[in-house]
């Protein structure tokens, strides 16, 4: 029988655990034993466990008591409740032992044996071994912050990471407590990552005053990176409210593109076209082969089965200004309007409709030729989910200033998760501090 399902440990959240235990316990012949649980004294134990070839005569009912699984293992159903000798695998005799001394009274915990009990205490839902566990971590073991993190991160030891976190009040801390690999990093938990970045955050040396924010600038005041719902709600509101702002305040997509229209979409030639499109009140006659060649969203509309816009004479879109669809339609034939007056309208049609071709001219075209300050590219891009933009913005950045001038005067909180979460490791990147390397002076 295996050591238990992986499933929570105390308290009852995810925890990470491994199918094995560490390599580098010791070997358990060479720890002294503060119980001896090999002792056949029939008034002493009433069951016996198995584990890796050692015999451990325990109590049931001691074992259930302090463990959810021992309790459903011995006095439920499972087969293991009916056999006189019980065999846990993939686990280490040393950690059992450890684990038996702990729910005694005893504390044989060392720094070479504490993760084997505190994975066995976590499986097991074992409470008592599993708090003595991170206590030792935290009071008494040789473990640096590096390890203690890792070990925080791994087995969700609470009070643990957030004494590490606590204590980083500056970058070098931060340096110190984290681990030197990217790789290491990246394995972390979303709950550490989080910590992470908010520290990160912390260290932007960098005057962002809160200002009256552009109507296209959608935000939070009270941005959390661990509650996205909130976000995305308070976003909503907040771009409602600055909807209905002053008139005076200057938007991106607000003025009308002003040249002629290179192609007329108004005409009914029935050798030119074979739909009609709805937007804003206006009808555009297209070609549904056309559309669906450059647009997943079109070819599943106009062609795929159970949607009922293939068979409407009319099909109305929603949520897309009839300048953006005009010039969207447009770029698919070869013509290229775009300024930075209607650049925002054109890549939400694009990218809402799954459209390659007009979505990488609207790229180009912000790198190339569009007048916008680097800050309000970065917004749009971070706005609009053009990730290959924020990518170039974000590599840009090599120094504290380079982040000043892509940030401008605006808040980290405007922007979406994501997009935080580059920051935050950009801005670890530039500012980590890495000790030199000693000099061998023999």
């Amino acid at each position: 029988m295996s050591a238990g399902p992986s499933s929570s440990g105390p308290p009852s959240q995810k925890r990470r655990l491994d199918c094995s235990l560490s390599n580098s316990l010791e070997d358990s012949s060479a720890i002294k034993k503060l119980f001896d649980f090999s002792k056949n004294d029939t008034d002493l134990y009433d069951g016996i466990v198995k584990v890796e070839g050692q015999l451990f005569y325990v109590m049931k009912g001691h074992l259930a008591r302090h463990s959810d699984f021992f309790r459903g293992l011995f006095f439920t159903n499972f087969v293991e409740s009916r056999e006189k000798i019980v065999e846990l695998k993939e686990i280490s005799a040393e950690s059992f032992q450890i684990f038996l001394e702990l729910i005694s009274g005893g504390n044989g915990l060392t720094d070479s044996n504490v993760e084997g009990v505190l994975k066995i205490s976590g499986v097991w839902f074992a409470s008592l071994p599993f708090e003595k566990c991170q206590r030792f971590v935290i009071e008494r073991s040789s473990f640096n912050k590096k390890e203690k993190l890792v070990l925080a991160d791994k087995y969700n030891l609470e009070p643990l990471k957030k004494l590490l976190f606590d204590d980083v009040k500056t970058i070098t801390d931060l340096d110190i407590l984290l681990p030197d690999t990217e790789a290491e990093i990246n394995g972390f938990s979303a709950d550490t990552h989080s910590r992470i970045t908010k520290k990160s955050l912390e260290f932007l040396k960098i005057a962002r005053p809160r200002q009256m924010i552009m109507p296209t600038q959608i935000f939070m005041r009270d941005y959390r990176l661990q509650d996205v719902t909130s976000w995305i709600r308070e976003r909503q509101e907040a771009e409602k409210m600055l909807a209905a702002s002053s008139s005076n305040v200057p938007q991106l997509a607000s003025k009308p593109s002003g040249a002629p229209k290179p192609m007329d979409f108004t005409g009914t030639d029935p050798s030119l076209t074979d739909g009609v499109v709805l937007v804003d009140g206006q009808k555009f006659h297209i070609s549904k082969t056309h559309l669906a060649r450059h647009s997943v969203f079109f070819e599943t509309m106009f062609f795929e089965k159970g949607f009922q816009e293939a068979n409407q004479k009319i099909v109305e879109l929603k949520e897309v200004s009839a300048e953006g669809f005009q010039l969207f339609l447009e770029l698919i034939n070869g013509y290229n309007r775009l300024s930075d007056e209607n650049i925002e309208a054109v890549i939400k049609c694009s990218s809402m409709w799954q459209s390659d071709i007009p979505l990488k001219k609207c790229t180009k075209f912000l790198q190339k030729k569009s007048k916008l300050s680097k800050t309000m590219k970065f917004l749009l891009a971070d706005k609009l989910d053009i990730i290959v933009l924020k990518t170039s913005f974000i590599k840009e950045v090599q120094t504290n200033a380079d982040m000043e001038n892509l940030l401008g005067s605006l808040d980290v909180s405007v922007f979406k998760p994501a997009t935080v979460e580059m920051i935050a490791r950009k801005s670890l990147e530039i500012n980590r501090v890495r000790q030199p390397p000693v000099i061998d002076l023999a």
